[in-house]
């Protein structure tokens, strides 16, 4: 029979009219008396650690049993081991050697483990527990030495089980983590320019200036864009393997343009793994100066009628406000608040196109920006006399009215 070194032993023996006596003896020492306890019609005798071989015999009277010899040996246990990482190709990464059985590793890494045990080795196995699964991988055995590998693919912990030639298994070995490094997308950005454009008939091309970062490698570069955001057109910028890049692309538009049309370009990363990342899109717009300039004289013209329109209103409306009920005059004049309202608004958009169009020059352009601001104060104005009609202040409410009709005649 045999013991384990360091843990508890004990031997149970059965008797219903006589108590036996243990003699027992560790080597080099002289036999000693030992008397077992009786517990529900038997008797235990217990050694509460064992450290080295020893022998025993029971007596009972003139009685005595045959001698028997106790082995000590010891549960199996890893005493050296060495971790093998490979990372996945796409990486770039060199292969790691470990002593320390706690892995830190990317998705699809091959994790060997090497291991040597105190004892000879009959089996083993390495335990892999995840959140999505449990296995057992058998290790394979030479004398002390067991090799077992497995790939990670999520954050959990693995052990390895023991067992020596003797049959003895090992017992509470040391749960190693198993941490999940993730590969980062790759990052692109276009530095200049990084904004919506304007262009017109005498657009060539356009230079753009692009960054792109992965921290495993970039793959591919794409140039993509879209005319009218219909059809994705490609064009391939960048193919190899960078970790970083910045560079120039000239992107000269392949098709003919036409007033109003838009073309909206970005650019697309792949990295190493396959990851895909774009980045910020933007827009180039194509005005023919003519089209749109004679677009705003239009607005122009449009301007000045709805002007004339709201003052021969408020003109009339002056003029029979006393032979009409209050609440008519403020009725109108409430119509005449909502077309002023609009004509702010239409000044507001002709005078920001005309910001745009290279063929009004700044006198011109000076010119709107008063007669934008003159509407804006007659609106305000009209908004007022409303009020005071409202309540019934006729008096002021007409005299605003008059300043009213001034304005729009200046206008």
């Amino acid at each position: 029979s045999f013991a384990i070194s360091g843990e508890s032993w004990k031997v149970v023996m059965y008797s219903q009219s006589i108590k036996p006596v243990i003699f027992i003896k560790e080597k080099g020492s002289s036999w000693q008396k030992k008397s077992p306890i009786k517990d529900d019609g038997k008797f235990v005798f217990k050694i509460e650690q064992v450290l080295r071989p020893f022998s025993l015999r029971f007596k009972w009277k003139d009685l005595s049993s045959r001698i028997f010899k106790i082995d000590v040996f010891e549960r199996p246990r890893v005493i050296k081991q060495e971790i093998f990482l490979t990372f996945p190709k796409y990486l770039g990464i060199k292969d790691t050697k470990t002593t320390f059985g706690g892995i830190s590793a990317f998705p699809e890494t091959v994790v060997k483990v090497v291991l040597t045990s105190n004892e000879e080795l009959s089996s083993g196995f390495i335990e892999v527990e995840t959140k999505s699964k449990k296995e057992k991988i058998p290790l394979k055995i030479s004398g002390k030495n067991a090799v077992g590998s497995f790939k990670v693919f999520e954050k959990g912990f693995w052990k390895a089980q023991l067992v020596s030639k003797r049959g003895i298994a090992s017992t509470n070995p040391v749960c190693w983590p198993i941490e999940i490094v993730e590969d980062l997308p790759p990052e692109i950005a276009i530095f200049s320019p990084a904004e919506d454009l304007i262009i017109g008939p005498s657009f060539r091309k356009l230079e753009i200036e692009w960054w792109a970062e992965d921290d495993f490698g970039i793959k591919k570069v794409l140039f993509l864009y879209k005319k009218n955001f219909e059809k994705k057109h490609c064009i391939e910028v960048f193919s190899g393997n960078q970790r970083q890049i910045r560079k120039e692309f000239d992107f000269k538009i392949p098709e003919v343009l036409k007033h109003g049309d838009v073309i909206e370009y970005w650019f697309e990363a792949q990295d190493t793994s396959g990851k895909r990342e774009s980045c910020e899109h933007f827009v180039l717009k194509y005005e023919d100066w003519l089209v749109s300039h004679r677009k705003a004289m239009e607005k122009e013209r449009k301007l000045k009628d709805e002007i004339f329109s709201v003052y021969s209103e408020q003109l009339e409306l002056n003029n029979k406000r006393e032979q009409i009920r209050s609440q008519d005059v403020e009725k109108r004049q409430s119509e005449i608040s909502r077309k002023l309202k609009n004509l702010n608004e239409l000044a507001d958009a002709l005078v920001s196109e005309m910001k745009k169009d290279p063929l009004y020059d700044a006198y011109f352009l000076a010119e709107y920006e008063g007669i934008r601001r003159g509407i804006e104060n007659t609106m305000k104005k009209s908004f007022a006399a409303q009020e005071f009609l409202k309540q019934g202040k006729m008096k002021e409410g007409f005299s605003l009215q008059n300043e009213i009709l001034d304005e729009l005649e200046r206008l």
